[in-house]
């Protein structure tokens, strides 16, 4: 069991590599920026995190642990409902 959890859990290099190059080259996503992306694709944030009351409890939380001065953190763009991939 253990064994298939660390097959489903990990990428090869090559794989780890093409969103980070894909967020980082296309110019498919240029009015994309500060949405969430998974395998080249633009996913929904969950609910959870577009509240803005726990956006602000994260901040601070986050801010603390840190030991950063507190500033206000930005606010996200809104996503559709949909899932689309931009490859």
């Amino acid at each position: 069991m253990k064994l298939i959890i660390i097959l489903i859990a990990f990428q090869t290099v090559e794989q780890g590599a093409e969103g980070i190059l894909f967020t980082a080259l296309s110019s498919k996503i240029e009015n994309l920026g500060g949405n969430f992306f998974n395998n080249c694709s633009v996913n929904v944030i969950p609910k959870a995190g577009r509240n803005s009351e726990s956006q602000k409890e994260l901040w601070d939380l986050s801010c603390e642990m840190t030991k950063l001065e507190s500033k206000e953190p930005q606010s996200l763009p809104a996503v559709s409902e949909n899932d689309f991939d931009l490859r």
